[in-house]
């Protein structure tokens, strides 16, 4: 039932970001080559899809693994926006985040400490850890090239300090709903103040770590220069 409800599926359109995370050329290409991208586990997602909609619910988030067109495995991270059942489920919205870096991130976390550092601090993205109260309590090389302070430096500062102030309320927003358990991450494009006073435009996705016992202790940020 669940493969003959996604064969009824059909994709209106995808932005470019979609085409360059499956490697398609076109539009046209990944459309038709849609059996390459989804995987037995792709099912299994969308079947946690229909039980939300069944249930009545207005958002879904999860993760997966797809695959681009050349077959190549990809982490990612779906949100959809669910209509009611007055709109008749016509359409969805669905984002798609690829947290492939980040998952290899964690995999090197698990294996050992020491290649978690060593994948810290030559990470191609800035990489920081922060405290339930914003402050810094790690962040790697990348990290403090984009915002111009040190790492010393930034541990005496919290996020807000650096964060534009028209950025700052939509960032407290989300980490609120993560620490009161209603999502896992956040992903959002802002600002920062580097320390030169200029700005600097970045990509932000965040991910709550958790002791065994589902207390949270720290926050995970990846920010990437855009």
């Amino acid at each position: 039932f669940v493969y003959k409800a996604a064969q009824m599926i059909k994709i209106l359109n995808v932005n470019n970001f979609t085409l360059k995370l499956y490697k398609a050329r076109n539009k046209d290409e990944l459309l038709s080559s849609l059996g390459k991208v989804f995987t037995t586990e792709s099912y299994k997602t969308f079947k946690e899809v229909l039980i939300a909609i069944a249930e009545g619910k207005t958002y879904f988030e999860a993760e997966a693994v797809n695959k681009t067109l050349q077959g190549e495995p990809i982490d990612i991270f779906i949100s959809i926006t669910i209509p009611s059942e007055d709109a008749g489920f016509k359409n969805l919205l669905v984002s798609i985040f690829d947290i492939t870096r980040l998952k290899k991130i964690e995999d090197a976390l698990k294996e050992s400490e020491e290649k978690f550092k060593i994948t810290f601090d030559l990470a191609p993205v800035g990489i920081a850890h922060t405290s339930m109260e914003g402050k810094w309590l790690l962040a790697n090389k990348n990290l403090c090239e984009i915002v111009g302070y040190t790492e010393d430096e930034l541990r005496s500062l919290t996020f807000k300090d650096i964060t534009h102030p028209d950025d700052l309320k939509k960032d407290l927003y989300a980490l609120q709903q993560m620490l009161a358990g209603k999502t896992r991450t956040y992903f959002t494009e802002k600002r920062y103040i580097h320390k030169n006073g200029s700005i600097i435009y970045i990509s932000l996705s965040v991910f709550l770590v958790k002791d065994p016992p589902g207390n949270p202790r720290y926050f995970i940020a990846l920010i990437e220069d855009i």
